[in-house]
């Protein structure tokens, strides 16, 4: 294999581990925000509106996908 096998803990403190998909998911909101808030300035639209948007739609996410992940995997989920 050309890569090998790739450790998925970037990084461990103690019990505390940092995922490499983490790392990639926090990047991918942090250039999100960076061009909305670009794109916003553009089209005269706040900063901060745009921050309070991330704020809102943030958790938002967090628990929609979370009850994607239960829905689709009910099976397990009705039996624990």
């Amino acid at each position: 294999n050309f890569l090998g096998v790739i450790n998925p803990v970037a990084l461990q403190l103690g019990p505390f581990q940092i995922r490499w998909y983490g790392i990639i998911i926090a990047s991918a909101v942090i250039l999100a925000v960076y061009l909305s808030v670009l794109e916003g300035r553009k089209q005269n639209i706040l900063d901060d509106d745009i921050y309070d948007l991330l704020l809102y739609s943030l958790p938002v996410a967090i628990i929609c996908a979370r009850i994607y992940y239960v829905v689709f995997e009910w099976s397990y989920y009705s039996h624990h």
